[in-house]
């Protein structure tokens, strides 16, 4: 065969579209002795199928695997039921106790009925009130926030002067 036949028998064989027939004759070119040197890579790819052919099992393998199936289906070990039953209770003793020294107690107080807050008395009369209020709250709120950026400005500012000579 032709190296160009090889070549479009390889792609078949890739794609697998080959007949039985065109796969023995590709085994057949590439385990024989002469093989196109740029189709020497697929080689041992045949070479690796047809030693696979003829290999064959140990002759006492199919009685060796009866017989370990067989002693696998004996019955297993059990617990003893009384045993396990024991352990399930001591379990959950235990998990009852762990639960009672780790998860506290929820007390409640029983002197007396508890009493709603009032919370009309802390709004404000009329609108002019509340936006004075607001007012005064946002003024506070601005000078602390304009003391704290301040503070932090000097800060920055004592860290330049820190890092000039290091520059």
């Amino acid at each position: 065969m032709t190296t160009q036949q090889i070549k479009e028998l390889l792609e078949k064989y890739f794609a697998g579209d080959t007949s039985l027939d065109e796969e023995q004759t590709l085994r057949h070119y590439f385990t024989g002795r002469s093989v196109a040197p740029e189709l020497q890579t697929y080689r041992p790819l045949f070479a690796f199928f047809e030693k696979a052919r003829e290999e064959q099992l140990h002759p006492a393998f199919e009685d060796r695997l009866i017989g370990q199936l067989d002693r696998g289906s004996q019955p297993t070990a059990r617990i003893r039921p009384m045993y396990a039953f024991a352990l399930r209770i001591a379990a959950t003793v235990a998990l009852l106790i762990g639960l009672y020294f780790l998860v506290p107690l929820a007390t409640t107080d029983h002197h007396g009925d508890a009493m709603a807050i009032n919370w009309d008395k802390y709004e404000p009369a009329s609108e002019e009130i509340a936006l004075e209020e607001t007012k005064a709250a946002l003024k506070l709120l601005a000078t602390k926030l304009n003391r704290g950026a301040k503070a932090a400005t000097a800060e920055i500012n004592k860290m330049e002067k820190v890092s000039k000579p290091l520059k």
